[in-house]
């Protein structure tokens, strides 16, 4: 659960080293207990978007928002390295739990798509006394991404291809 050790690793190693690369950019590895998946723009990696897309969790109790964020910043600048004219989109949940649009904390089901916690548990407290929403509501670091990817000079998912 060392998000530092694992974005040192990436760094020396690279995320296609780790994964195997054939010349696609799809790859999925386990890291200090975090899994990063990458869809490439071809695949069925979302629904709804079509460019590439990382996914970066970890079901280990202690990683934080930040902890992801690190590791998903390093993806992005890797992912960019290889193809810097798709967009690239981040999501900080698994394929099953975004496909059949599920709560990341209860699993139950959420009314937005785009979201990761339902209704219930954007207003819960956790088991210590903090807010549900304030460890598991991606959505924040999601937008702290859009940041850096206008600042190394990345298109907006929003944008043309």
């Amino acid at each position: 659960m060392d998000a530092e050790a694992a974005v040192k690793l990436l760094r020396q190693i690279g995320f296609y080293e780790l994964s195997g690369m054939d010349g696609c950019l799809c790859g999925s590895i386990l890291i200090q207990d975090f899994s990063i998946d990458v869809s490439c723009r071809k695949s069925s990696g979302s629904l709804d978007f079509f460019g590439n897309l990382i996914r970066v969790h970890s079901g280990y109790m202690g990683v934080t928002p930040a902890d992801l964020l690190a590791v998903a910043v390093e993806m992005v600048k890797q992912i960019h390295e290889h193809d810097d004219w798709s967009p690239i989109r981040v999501r900080f949940c698994d394929y099953n739990k975004d496909s059949k649009q599920l709560c990341v904390y209860c699993d139950k089901p959420r009314s937005d798509k785009d979201g990761y916690l339902c209704e219930s548990c954007l207003v819960k407290d956790d088991p210590f006394g903090g807010k549900v929403r304030d460890e598991f509501d991606y959505r924040v670091i999601e937008g702290q991404l859009v940041i850096l990817a206008s600042r190394i000079g990345m298109r907006r998912t929003d944008e043309e291809i």
